[in-house]
């Protein structure tokens, strides 16, 4: 390197006081327009492989959500089912609340009882 240059990386680049000579011109176009397209080319597989990992997850997401959905509605309906299931406890238990006083009834009748 000379005292009219300075140090970027592997490339050494005329200072602002020394005139770039056509050919130095070119090579600092060459440059910078490959680490551009370098840049642009890395920036744009990242891009697609953060929107390929986006739209996996949103494919999962979709899924969880027709999973919960469906867990919803079972919960749903298993809930209908146990209301259900409490109403008919109760009906049997007047049932046999109804039974037990006709017991009663029919013991003292025939005097079974010593109450």
């Amino acid at each position: 390197c000379n005292e009219n240059s300075r140090e970027y990386g592997p490339l050494s680049l005329p200072s602002e006081s020394a005139p770039l000579s056509p050919t130095g011109s070119q090579a600092l176009a060459g440059f910078i327009g490959a680490s551009f397209s370098a840049t642009v080319t890395r920036m744009s597989e990242t891009d697609n492989l953060v929107l390929e990992l986006l739209r996996a997850i949103r494919g999962d997401l979709s899924s969880v959500r027709d999973d919960l959905r469906e867990l919803k509605t079972r919960i749903g309906h298993l809930e209908e089912q146990s209301a259900s299931l409490f109403g008919l406890f109760a009906s049997l238990s007047n049932r046999m609340d109804r039974y037990d006083q006709r017991m009663d009834r029919i013991e003292r009748r025939l005097e079974l009882t010593t109450s």
